[in-house]
């Protein structure tokens, strides 16, 4: 910053004018005394009295240099002092945190800037210098100008700003304006508080504001929105939950949630909730509640804990959508779906008798009818009635699947696995078929037995259906999981197509042209996992002749407890 007049004054004792007045008192005091000197000698000599005359102005004018002296010394401790003064002022406005700079009243050009408005702006001092200071100002904000850098305005407090840095970005300034002497003309010191952030954070707790208030009126209108304390007494709810159940704000509030219960869900669905929201979890389920009128109603509720600025609950809040329609038509769906699986397991069942009698008369006609016409129609008669057989064996063991309780049990893996293969001991042996089994587990594993039997069966059945003729190989494995185990049954068969494994568990579907089944193995299978709470992948390719390998991933029985609802399950029976 170049230099400016400081606002300083001499000490009122150093002013010119008592300088002037000590000088006249001092010689009219010196002449009175040389005068009186003078009159001590009247006879003096001629000589004598031009010496005298000639020593009062020596010592006149050692005193007049002596006090000239002094007076300069004093002037030079001024002039230094003042120069400091500048230092300080300049070291200060350069170095200060504060954007500040100098502009000229009347034109309002830029003279000077210091380093932080430089770094506020964006510009080095060469592109900025001499430029109008309307260069920087937002457009809208230009009039200010005009209004607050008037030459007869000494200091003012201008207020918040609006500027535009280089990148075009706007910056809010709170100005405060001093007028001073720079380089001898009359200027405009901006010192500035930039408060481009805490406008910004303004501007953005408003719109998350507004934001709220949107998103509350929408939920207003759709959800039902309810907060607890931590004791579960409701301390506030929206308009949607007197809406739906009847009762009015005044009634609910410092009430238990329990007055909307409807006794429908056991203890261990509300205790489940209450352990997940005490570990800070958040808990979703499907409840049935009741209006104060008695009327059941459906509800999906969501329920969270939020926290304090110290991390810890300080309450709960849920959040409910009305699903009574869905699960009205939901209950009648699965209404009309165990009378279907129930009629089709009577029918099924029904039909057996009759297949088995039909199928040894057909025995019977083998061994009596000699006719070999005859006979190949019996057999064609045969093959149809074991196909028939199997079929409805199949249909049977799907309603089984779909609606017969789970029986949790330990499961002897090795056991199983060797049971199953001796059920096809005379096609593996036929057909030359090489079997491998791995069992690589440690920790006692817990599931339904049957079903298990059930996914091996259909899987290795499938396996030794489409076994490559050179060198046909099966693989079963069971691996331990960390929470479950992963089955893998896997041949060197001509494998699947990629483009038909979406389809493949589809019923009744029939992917291959070897294929004599009923299309319901897969398929089978794939509710089996499903009823399991597992998943099941395939890995095959038809063109790289590596078979077929599916994997399918089971959890074990502490997850199906917490997953599946209690009407599905057994007590878990010991390995004994």
């Amino acid at each position: 910053m170049q230099s400016h007049r400081s606002s300083q004054h001499p000490p009122e004792g150093n002013s010119p004018l008592k300088i002037v007045v000590l000088y006249l008192l001092g010689g009219l005091l010196w002449f009175a005394l040389s005068a009186w000197l003078l009159q001590l000698v009247p006879d003096m000599p001629l000589l004598g009295s031009a010496f005298l005359n000639l020593l009062f102005l020596l010592i006149s004018a050692s005193l007049l240099m002596l006090v000239l002296r002094t007076r300069h010394q004093q002037l030079r401790g001024q002039r230094l002092r003042l120069l400091a003064d500048e230092q300080r002022y300049r070291k200060l406005y350069e170095e200060s945190p504060q954007p500040m700079w100098i502009c000229s009243s009347q034109e309002k050009r830029l003279l000077s800037l210091n380093d932080a408005a430089l770094a506020l702006f964006g510009y080095t001092m060469a592109e900025l210098r001499m430029k109008p200071l309307q260069q920087l100002v937002y457009e809208k904000d230009q009039y200010l100008l005009n209004l607050h850098l008037q030459p007869e305005q000494h200091y003012e407090k201008a207020g918040i700003w609006r500027f535009s840095d280089d990148k075009g970005e706007i910056v809010f300034l709170d100005l405060v304006i001093h007028q001073i002497q720079f380089n001898e003309h009359t200027a405009k010191l901006v010192i500035a508080n930039n408060l481009t952030d805490l406008i910004r954070t303004e501007e953005e707790k408003l719109r998350i504001h507004n934001e709220l208030h949107h998103y509350k009126k929408a939920l207003d209108r759709s959800a039902m929105l309810t907060v607890t304390d931590l004791e579960g007494n409701i301390i506030d709810i929206n308009s949607k939950v007197s809406e739906i159940t009847g009762w009015s704000r005044h009634e609910l509030l410092g009430q238990n949630p329990r007055v909307l219960s409807s006794g429908h869900h056991p203890k261990h669905f509300w205790t489940t909730m209450f352990h997940s929201l005490q570990h800070g979890q958040v808990w979703r389920g499907e409840v049935r509640n009741k209006t104060k009128e008695g009327q059941p109603f459906w509800i999906d509720m969501s329920v969270v804990p939020v926290y304090d600025e110290h991390n810890q609950i300080y309450k709960y809040m849920g959040m409910a959508y009305p699903i009574t329609d869905r699960k009205m038509a939901e209950i009648r769906s699965e209404k009309i779906h165990r009378e279907l699986m129930t009629f089709m397991y009577k029918a099924s069942h029904n039909l057996r008798g009759p297949v088995a009698t039909l199928s040894g008369l057909i025995n019977v006609a083998k061994m009596e009818v000699q006719d070999p016409i005859t006979n190949q129609y019996i057999k064609l008669m045969g093959e149809r009635a074991n196909h028939l057989e199997f079929t409805l064996s199949e249909l049977i063991a799907i309603t089984k699947v779909k609606q017969e309780d789970l029986s949790l049990a330990a499961i002897d893996f090795q056991a199983l696995i060797d049971d199953v293969l001796l059920s096809f001991e005379r096609s593996i042996r036929d057909g030359g078929i090489s079997v491998d089994v791995a069992i690589r587990t440690t920790t006692p594993f817990s599931t339904d037995e049957k079903l298990i039997r059930g996914i091996l069966f259909y899987l290795i059945d499938n396996s030794i259906k489409f076994r490559n003729n050179q060198n046909p190989r099966i693989r079963v494995a069971v691996d331990e999981q960390s929470n479950g185990v992963l089955m893998t049954v896997a041949d060197n068969g001509p494998g699947i197509d990629p483009e038909i494994q979406d389809r493949i568990y589809d019923m009744y579907y029939r992917g291959h042209e070897k294929s004599q089944g009923s299309g319901l193995g897969l398929y089978i299978v794939a509710s089996i996992v499903e009823r399991l709470c597992g998943y099941i992948t395939l890995d095959s390719s038809i063109h790289t002749n590596s078979g077929a390998t599916f994997r399918i991933f089971l959890p074990n029985d502490l997850y199906l407890r917490r997953n599946l609802p209690e009407k599905d399950m057994l007590p878990l029976q010991s390995e004994n």
